[in-house]
């Protein structure tokens, strides 16, 4: 009881892979990038073992072991053509304008790109940033049918046991590391296909803390790990069949004063010249 299986895949609310290559050849959306054929693409992934560390999984929550696990998989979208890095940049820049976008060596052969609206933690002078999102629900295709995503967004008991997860998790890590942590009254975050529920929450660190202590405590969160965070941790080295590399981190900056803003790269791909995984 009270227990949460999460599954990360690319089988998400939010546009498919595939969807978002099609948008990125609209020659109408930046006159910055000429017009190209469109683009053909097709997805590619191996379900069963997916399938079996799920069961496996399941079978570690029921036993108690563990309350809450993610577990991620990956899934190739495999183009006719070199899939263009600064047109996908510019075109999720205008479809999820509230998002943090993160593009490693764009003109390379191999490119890590993501679009999250996850914020892991922004420290300015001592005053702490963050927030819990999680729980999630679509927009809908109508606005009638958007509103009652949003009632039940509002209402589900097990969204909201998602949620108060990883709002517990983050208070109690900030904790240690902060003379004061306050978390506010929940909220509802929209993008253009899910709205998620969130919990704007702040903090006053310590003296001696800065911004890396911060994501020290926090990363990885219950939105890309589980709870027990060591329990859920081992899990997933036991079972995911790849290894994550940047999916699920961090990106951001810092200086030395001891601030610093990063996001959690839970909506990302690696691009490979014709292929994105």
């Amino acid at each position: 009881h009270g227990s949460t299986l999460q599954l990360a895949s690319a089988s998400h609310d939010d546009d498919t892979m595939e969807q978002l290559l099609r948008k990125l050849d609209d020659e109408d959306r930046d006159p910055a990038f000429p017009p190209q054929d469109p683009l053909s693409a097709y997805l590619e992934w191996n379900e069963v073992p997916f399938q079996i560390a799920v069961e496996q999984a399941g079978r570690n929550i029921r036993r108690g072991l563990m309350s809450k696990a993610v577990l991620a998989r990956s899934v190739s979208v495999k183009a006719e053509r070199d899939i263009n890095v600064h047109r996908m940049m510019s075109t999720l820049d205008e479809l999820y304008p509230r998002c943090h976008l993160y593009a490693q060596a764009p003109d390379s052969e191999e490119c890590f790109v993501s679009s999250t609206p996850e914020r892991m933690v922004e420290v300015r002078n001592g005053a702490l940033r963050t927030a819990a999102l999680a729980g999630s629900a679509t927009t809908g295709r109508t606005l009638v049918e958007e509103q009652q995503n949003r009632r039940t967004l509002q209402t589900n008991s097990k969204l909201w046991r998602e949620h108060s997860m990883v709002a517990e998790m983050i208070h109690g890590a900030l904790e240690s590391i902060s003379d004061e942590v306050i978390l506010a009254v929940p909220e509802i975050v929209r993008l253009r296909n899910v709205q998620h529920l969130s919990t704007p929450i702040t903090a006053r660190l310590k003296a001696d803390k800065g911004f890396v202590d911060a994501l020290l405590a926090l990363h990885p969160t219950p939105a890309v790990c589980g709870t027990p965070q060591a329990a859920a941790m081992e899990l997933i080295r036991r079972l995911e069949q790849e290894p994550r590399g940047l999916y699920a981190g961090v990106a951001g900056w810092l200086d030395l004063a001891g601030n610093g803003d990063a996001a959690v790269m839970i909506r990302s791909g690696r691009i490979l010249r014709r292929e994105a995984q």
